[in-house]
Parts: structure tokens; sequence; C-alpha cells
């Protein structure tokens, strides 16, 4: 694509870390993007849900860096205030025991939260929020988007589905064959628990991974606040979050190339 003699219109359904990093590589490169989602705003898993007192990351809890790749970026946001690398005390509990979990691994936080992440990858981006796309369609003039509202947007040379796969699924039935190695895809449950007392719970710890449990996470939000944080993020120390479920999966458990999926005509 990157040596293409005119500019080539895409489409990409879901705003989320994936839709939207697809879309910055593709502009950059010069296409015409436009990002569609169902959601008021960008963020899929790095969402932050606010009330008038509290802030809770329901979704991604942190990020690590792995690849050395990425490492210049996670510098320029923590140096921008984008990002900030967050030094929880992280236990472990099982068993009706709780001690502190010691490792290495540096662990980062949007700020003030994870949805910051999306904020800055949605930058400069054509963003269509608040659009449910019921489905793709191939035409002599190229693909259709079809919206929930009756809207559609028309005359794309190319659509990527970075959606999960149950959404991906249901999208893509102009392509059955696609539409069934998509269905393919397993996913694992997670439920999250956005949870607010009156006061600090006072435990020992910022976050802890749970064993031999219904549970599997609990974090206390206002441990992600940066130093000289507002007031208002003062008040989210009684602010917490809980999961449990399956174990998500993630990166390294996915078969390479199954998501973004890439629809050319």
């Amino acid at each position: 694509m990157a040596g293409a003699l005119s500019p080539r219109r895409i489409a990409i359904v879901g705003a989320g870390v994936a839709g939207l990093e697809a879309a910055r590589r593709l502009a950059v490169r010069g296409l015409e993007v436009a990002v569609f989602d169902k959601a008021r705003r960008p963020g899929g898993r790095v969402s932050t849900r606010r009330s008038e007192s509290h802030a809770f990351d329901h979704g991604a809890q942190y990020f690590t860096v792995r690849d050395p790749e990425f490492e210049p970026r996670v510098r320029n946001w923590c140096a921008r205030g984008v990002a900030a690398r967050w030094d929880a005390r992280i236990a472990s509990i099982g068993r009706g025991a709780c001690e502190r979990k010691s490792d290495s691994t540096p662990r980062f936080v949007g700020v003030p939260g994870m949805s910051a992440l999306a904020r800055e990858l949605s930058l400069g981006l054509r963003l269509e929020c608040g659009r449910r796309v019921e489905r793709l369609e191939q035409g002599p003039g190229g693909w259709r988007v079809l919206c929930d509202d009756g809207s559609a947007f028309v005359g794309f040379d190319a659509a990527v589905v970075a959606a999960p796969a149950p959404q991906a699924t249901a999208l893509l039935k102009s392509h059955p064959e696609m539409a069934r190695r998509v269905a393919g895809v397993e996913m694992q449950p997670c439920h999250a628990a956005m949870v607010a007392f009156e006061e600090s719970p006072g435990v020992p710890f910022d976050a802890a991974f749970v064993r031999d449990s219904p549970l599997a996470w609990v974090a206390r939000n206002a441990s992600k606040r940066t130093p000289g944080g507002s007031a208002g993020e003062c008040a989210r120390d009684a602010a917490g979050c809980i999961r449990g479920g399956a174990r998500l999966p993630t990166s390294r458990d996915a078969p390479p190339g199954r998501a973004p999926l890439a629809l050319r005509s």
C-alpha cells in the first residue's frame, strides 16, 4: 500500500487500540481512513468509565513494553504526560494468604486513565463514533458501511475489521468463508465490577492477582494517579476494579494474523 499511486479510501470498524493503530499506520502512508465505532468515544479495552466522583479502568488495567520498537513511543507518551509508569504494590492472594509479589516488570498506565491512550492514538483521524455498523457490503462502487440508524458510508477501496470475533462474524455475513474462519476464534469471558467505598479499604497493596477463586484481579484506581493529582483524582482513592471469570486472551494467545481483518476489493 505504501507505493500506491493515488490515495485509497479505507474503512475501519472498531476504535480500540488495534483499529486506531491500523488507522494511524495507513494514514501515515497517505491513505484516507475513516474509523467507525458503536461507542461514544474511542477506547475499546482501554476505556475509562467515569462518574461524578470516581473513575474506573474497567478494561485493560495497565500495559507493558515487550517490543523494543514500542519503547520510544512509550517514552514519548511519558514525557508528554499521556502515560506514566505505575509503580504499584502488587500482591498475590490465594488460600487465605496475601503475599507481596516481587517482579521487575515495568507497568504503565494512561494518564489520567487508560482511555488517554485511545485519545492519543485517535488524534488527527476521522472518527465516526456512535455508529453501530450492521454489515459491510462490497459492490461495483467499492465497500459500503451500513449502520443500524440507516446511514451508509460508501466508496471505500478496502475495509478493516478490528472488532472482537463475535461482532466481526456478524459483519462478514456477505463473505461466508471469512465469517466461518472468524467464527472459529474462541474468546474467553471476563466479568468486571466497578466498586466504590465510602472510605478507603486500607489494604496493603495497590493491586493483586487472585488465585483459586472466581476472582482473578483487584486494583485500586487511585494508585495510578500521578503526583500532584487534583482533588477529583484524590476522591478516587476508594474506587476499585474487581475482575473475575476466565483468563482474558492476550496478543500472545491469539494466532498471528487473526485481527484486524483486512478486506480488499
